[in-house]
């Protein structure tokens, strides 16, 4: 029965957390990204692409956080959510992405999906 019990919790780590809903802006720059699925959209400033959401990783450590590698025709992105009080949402963000040759770190706030 034990044995049972761990290999479905084992299972369900191994399982994809899905993308859907979840909205994340921040400013200093303006950014905003919006993931639905596997596709999502991000925007810096007034550059904006369509991505596909090629991986959704939970942390070995923390289930609550995740990472969510961006895909796009040029740029890439990755995105990590993990709980935290932020303005008016639940969930808090740091996207690392590149403008131009420059890489850049930002920070933000999520709203995710009621469960």
């Amino acid at each position: 029965m034990i044995r049972t019990i761990i290999y479905c919790a084992l299972l369900a780590l191994a399982l994809p957390v899905r993308a859907d809903g979840i909205h994340c802006t921040g400013s200093h720059p303006n950014w905003l990204a919006e993931l639905d699925g596997d596709t999502a959209t991000f925007q810096l400033r007034d550059r904006k692409g369509d991505y596909t959401v090629e991986l959704t990783t939970p942390a070995k450590n923390d289930p609550d956080t995740t990472a969510y590698t961006l895909i796009g025709a040029v740029d890439t992105a990755i995105l990590i959510v993990h709980p935290g009080r932020c303005n008016t949402a639940d969930h808090v963000a740091h996207v690392l992405t590149q403008e131009r040759s420059e890489a850049i770190l930002l920070t933000g706030c999520c709203r995710l999906p009621p469960e």
